[in-house]
């Protein structure tokens, strides 16, 4: 079994290495894609995530295949290292040991930085890992999650203590909201990173345009550090081509 690998398409624009610890996740956003991407019933998988079998056994194999590679591995596009279940069965714990021991860096996104924080914090300041969090502020379409304020303290906590952190928004449902969070981003964000709405037709009524435009203002207001992903990008009006850069870092 393949642990480590290289994304394509647009999940390279989050990651230049990848790794999927769970299948499955409580979660149970009503915009995730990776139900149909893993060609899963949707109910089946909401249900509680379980390790992939073998994974551990995979990662170390990996690591050691990818030992001392200066990119960064992502944790993860198809499920959440954070859930729930890693409270039981602790396996985003070892993989993140066996990555630091093998001298790969790693990146966490999660809509749980509370039981990341709590769990392994230390671990987390140790290896350097980079602590990501989806902020949509659409509490109602990710009823397995933790609310949008206690993601943000937790982020808050962990920038604190020395732990870089970074935000997707993405998808961006209400752009009210993404931008009202984008302006207290500096507060517990290292780096953002801002998508579309993909898989929804309703993402064709929103300007954006006009809220990519405003969405570069606050960053560049407030000094945020930015990732637009070239969806977005490609949409951008010439003046916003002008007057900003695509992005100004480079890919966690």
């Amino acid at each position: 079994m393949i642990a480590i690998y290289e994304p394509k398409g647009k999940a390279l624009e989050y990651a230049p290495l990848a790794l999927n610890i769970y299948r499955g996740c409580s979660h149970a956003c009503t915009y995730c894609y990776c139900p149909a991407v893993l060609h899963m019933p949707r109910e089946e998988f909401n249900m509680p995530g379980v390790p992939r079998p073998g994974i551990i056994a995979a990662v170390e194999h990996d690591a050691k295949k990818f030992s001392g590679d200066p990119r960064r591995v992502l944790l993860s596009f198809t499920s959440d290292c954070y859930q729930p279940s890693e409270r039981k069965y602790r396996v985003t714990r070892s993989a993140l040991n066996l990555l630091c021991d093998y001298g790969l860096q790693a990146s966490v996104l999660t809509k749980n930085p509370g039981l990341a924080v709590e769990l392994d914090l230390t671990l987390i300041e140790y290896s350097g890992v980079h602590l990501g969090t989806t902020l949509t502020r659409m509490d109602s379409m990710e009823p397995g999650a933790p609310a949008t304020e206690a993601r943000i303290a937790a982020m808050t906590a962990a920038k604190k203590a020395g732990v870089y952190t970074w935000t997707s928004f993405e998808p961006v449902i209400r752009t009210t909201d993404t931008l009202s969070l984008l302006i207290r981003s500096p507060d517990f964000s290292d780096l953002v990173k801002i998508g579309l709405w993909n898989y929804d037709a309703k993402a064709k009524l929103i300007n954006w345009p006009a809220f990519l435009q405003n969405a570069l203002t606050i960053c560049a207001s407030t000094g945020l550090k930015y990732y637009i992903k070239n969806d977005l990008w490609a949409l951008a009006t010439p003046e916003t081509r002008e007057r900003f850069k695509q992005t100004n870092v480079e890919n966690e």
